[in-house]
Order: structure tokens, then sequence, then C-alpha cells
């Protein structure tokens, strides 16, 4: 009867604080706040959506201890968009306290409004990058990213297919992943840079070549249109033109409409280099051979 009697009472005294975590666990619906950023609530009014009880004191929601940086930066309106811990505690007439931590969650819901300052655009792809163009027309605000400049393009593929007018959808996004309207820009695209490699090299035997020379010899071999203002020649074979080996070659043709015309191709020197290498080893070999001579003479008269 008396263990009875000790549990009885044991179980009286720790119900006070058995009684304040079950209110606690209650209250889990408030674990997050979402709260928009253009429109916050007040660190008061997240602080009234607690109460807290316990069954010897009663309501103890007068002493509920709340502690987070949002409502310092709440009070100086400077909130960011991101996750605000909330710690909160209650203590009861018996010095028993529960602790816990929430969250309070700023949120951005606004989208960014995407204008343009000219809707209809010239790209040169061989001079331009297509997207730094895009961008450079595109003008994104935002109510919380500042320094937004993340364009997205579609149909920006299809301007693959050469020179042309394209129709390109452009839009934006912001930080917290808020599409901004919709716009769409027209497109004229347009090569004034032409490249074009040739397969037929030009070869270099016994002689050495200037770049007058090589040009005339590729005009020669290539159906060029030769209305060209001026044109370039550059290949490294025109520093080393002595030497034997295989050269890349680079003919740059300027036409007076602006556009531009260039032919890539190979030199296949095989010059006199070789031809000297081979005199040279004839001439050691003769010599070689007249001293291997002239030692058996006299090998042959000394034996006499």
């Amino acid at each position: 009867m008396k263990r009875i009697k000790y549990c009885f009472i044991f179980l009286l005294v720790l119900f006070p604080l058995f009684a304040i975590q079950a209110y606690a666990e209650e209250e889990d619906y408030t674990h997050i706040h979402i709260v928009d950023y253009d429109h916050p609530i007040s660190f008061d009014e997240i602080k009234a959506r607690y109460t807290s009880y316990d069954a010897v004191d009663g309501n103890l929601t007068d002493r509920l201890v709340f502690q987070s940086e949002y409502e310092t930066d709440y009070e100086k309106n400077s909130l960011s968009v991101k996750s605000y811990l909330l710690y909160i505690s209650v203590t009861n007439s018996r010095n028993k306290t529960i602790k816990w931590e929430d969250e309070i969650s700023v949120r951005d819901f606004t989208a960014p409004v995407l204008s343009y300052t000219e809707r209809e655009i010239s790209i040169d792809f061989s001079k331009e990058n297509i997207q730094d163009v895009l961008s450079s027309v595109l003008i994104i605000t935002d109510n919380y990213d500042t320094n937004l400049n993340q364009f997205f393009f579609e149909g920006i593929e299809d301007l693959e297919q050469g020179p042309g007018t394209y129709s390109i959808c452009c839009y934006g996004a912001d930080s917290s992943g808020n599409p901004s309207n919709q716009i769409t820009l027209i497109v004229h695209s347009f090569e004034s840079i032409q490249k074009q490699i040739v397969s037929t090299p030009i070869l270099i035997e016994n002689k050495t070549l200037a770049s007058n020379e090589l040009l005339a010899l590729f005009l020669q071999k290539n159906s060029i249109d030769t209305s060209y203002q001026a044109v370039q020649v550059q290949s490294s074979y025109l520093d080393t033109p002595l030497k034997q080996g295989i050269y890349q070659a680079q003919f740059v043709f300027d036409y007076s409409d602006g556009t531009q015309q260039i032919y890539q191709c190979k030199i296949i020197n095989s010059l006199v280099s070789e031809k000297k290498k081979d005199d040279k080893i004839i001439y050691i070999s003769l010599s070689c051979i007249l001293l291997l001579i002239a030692l058996g003479i006299i090998i042959y008269r000394k034996r006499r």
C-alpha cells in the first residue's frame, strides 16, 4: 500500500513537467513560419502564435522567452531572403525549463520584370558572342536581387542554320527561382567573316617563295573572287623558308562590302636542304673510299 502511495506522489510531482512538454509537442504546427519578403509580419505577430500551459501554474504564455535575429532585421527594415532560427523557452514555478527551436523562413514570391532597349537587333556570328549581344539589350528588375542578370533563351539553336532572321524567346529568373515575363527578340544574323579549309596543298620543291609568290600559286590552283581590296598571307613558312616541313598557311581577303574570306591550306616544303644533305653524304662517302684506296696502295708498297 505504501509503494502505491509513493508512486502516486512521484507521478504527481512529475506531472507538471510532463504537461509543459506535451503542450510544446502540440505546437509543432508552428515549426516553420512562412514570411513574404514584400509583406513581412512583425516579431510580435510571430510571438502571438505561441501559448504555454502548465498543469500546476496554469497559463505560462507571458513567461515565454523568444530570441531570433529576425526581430533585429525586421526593426532595421533589412530582412534577407533566408531562414532565421527562432529560439523559444519557458520556465515554470518549479524552475523546470523547456526549450525548442522553430524557424522563420523569409521567402520572395515576387517575380522579376523583363524589358528590352531594342527589340530588333543584328548579330555578326563571326565576331560576336550571341548570348552576350542578346543580354546587352535586356533589362531585368527585381524587388530583392538588385544585380540580377540571369537570362534564358529559347530558339537560340535555330541560329545555327546560318544567316537569316529568327525569333528568340527570352526570360529571366531571380535567386528564388521566380521566372520573369517572356519577351521575343527579332534577330538578323549574318557572317562578315567566312572561313574555308582548302584540301589542295601548295607544294614547294628546290626553291624558296615570297608571300606574293605563295599568293600567286594559291590563286592559280583555286577559284577565288579576285575583286578583293586587300589580302594578307600568313604562314610560319615565311619565317623559315629554308627548312623542310609542313606548314599551315592562311590567306585573308578583304572585300569592299566589309566581308572577309579566310582560306586555310597546307604548304609542303621539300626544299634543297635534303638535297644538300644527300650531296654531303655522297662527298663524305667518296672521300672515305679514296682514303681507303690510298691506304691500300701505301700498305701494298711497304710489303714489297
